[in-house]
């Protein structure tokens, strides 16, 4: 949305109004019996009352305060997250890698020739949300191996069934993971189907510790295609709504870093066909580094896997890993490439990543919901 930022003083104003009106807290959620027909549709958070995100079961993560950043940007704290936002005329291609890191951006020396091409394309930072929602129900989570119910020639790491796309493996810790796709268009299949797709760092060899961040869709109470951000710690971390949606065919930005220097994951996206960008990082934690991610996901729903809903393609160009301060795409001979296909407990394909090209692009194809 390009609507103007919000001031430090009317930000904190804010917050008292949405806790008089709402009594809403960061913790407790509602149970998921008797709530409202709404809660298990697909809508924006931002757009509903604290109040229905409650009765939903959702958490809503107050405001806690504005802290003003030295280049004229600010940082809103939201205890568990903290969203940057630059000033609102704040253009990349003229700031120095000072400032540039401290609203969350990528520095030229990080993506080398790379980092042109994206930062020609920012526009206008999304405005901060009053609150933050995140949904304790929803998981866009580790990989869960294939249940086997015959003898198959296609086994984990290989298969999985709920991920798709591929994983890099380094023994030099990974710092950050970046890939650019196409939002794809989906076919509706009616309730129950969902879909992720995301970047991230961790996972594969330790599933309690990951970070993602990418776009959803047809998840309840997210709207569909909305970003969101997801810090799992000691198996800990539901995804967060973050405030930027890009339409179905919008090109889209994603990168997963790890900043060693304060242990939290940063998290940054942008649409490239409309310049909206989103930036924030993680409380606190601790990460696994010895594996990073571009993937395609069935989420997890209530801790059942969900149908997967029909994306037809998602074209991913880009997939990159940052580690001893150099780029290598994933097709590098420097990184051990997966490719992770999609199978149900029979042995359908419900997606398949194809080929990894030399160039690091390739292309996942949806084959069926389950």
């Amino acid at each position: 949305m390009r609507t103007s930022l919000i001031m430090v003083a009317g930000a904190l104003a804010l917050v008292g109004a949405i806790s008089q009106a709402s009594g809403a807290t960061a913790a407790g959620a509602a149970p998921r019996s008797g709530i409202p027909a709404r809660c298990s549709t697909s809508f924006n958070p931002y757009q509903a009352s604290a109040s229905l995100l409650r009765s939903c079961g959702d958490r809503v993560l107050r405001l806690k305060h504005v802290t003003a950043l030295p280049g004229g940007g600010d940082a809103y704290d939201y205890g568990d997250y903290t969203v940057l936002v630059p000033p609102r005329h704040f253009n990349p291609l003229e700031a120095s890698d000072m400032r540039l890191r401290e609203y969350g951006m990528p520095t030229r020396k990080q993506m080398g020739s790379g980092w042109r091409v994206l930062m020609r394309h920012y526009r206008y930072a999304e405005a901060p949300t009053p609150f933050l929602v995140e949904d304790p129900h929803v998981r866009a989570s580790a990989p869960r191996p294939k249940a086997i119910l015959s003898p198959q020639a296609c086994l984990p790491p290989s298969c999985s069934g709920n991920w798709t796309g591929y994983s890099i493996s380094n023994p030099t810790p990974l710092g950050e993971v970046t890939a650019d796709w196409t939002e794809p268009h989906f076919i509706s299949q009616g309730s129950g189907d969902e879909f992720a797709q995301w970047v991230g760092i961790g996972g594969q060899t330790s599933p309690t510790d990951l970070g993602q961040d990418g776009t959803f869709f047809n998840v309840p109470t997210f709207k569909a295609h909305q970003g969101f951000i997801e810090t799992i710690s000691n198996n800990s971390g539901p995804p967060v709504a973050a405030s930027i949606d890009p339409a179905a065919g919008d090109s889209f930005f994603a990168s997963t870093l790890w900043d060693s220097s304060n242990s939290w994951f940063s998290y940054l996206m942008m649409d490239n066909t409309t310049g909206a960008f989103y930036a924030a990082h993680s409380r606190v934690v601790t990460a696994d580094q010895t594996t990073a991610e571009v993937i395609s996901e069935a989420p997890t729903n209530n801790g059942a896997i969900t149908q997967l809903s029909d994306f037809q393609k998602v074209p991913v160009t880009n997939a990159t890993a940052y580690f001893a301060g150099r780029p290598f795409p994933f097709a590098s001979s420097a990184l051990t490439s997966h490719s992770i296909t999609m199978e149900d407990a029979s042995g359908i394909v419900m997606a398949d990543p194809g080929t990894l090209f030399s160039d690091s692009h390739f292309t996942t194809t949806w084959g069926a919901c389950k």
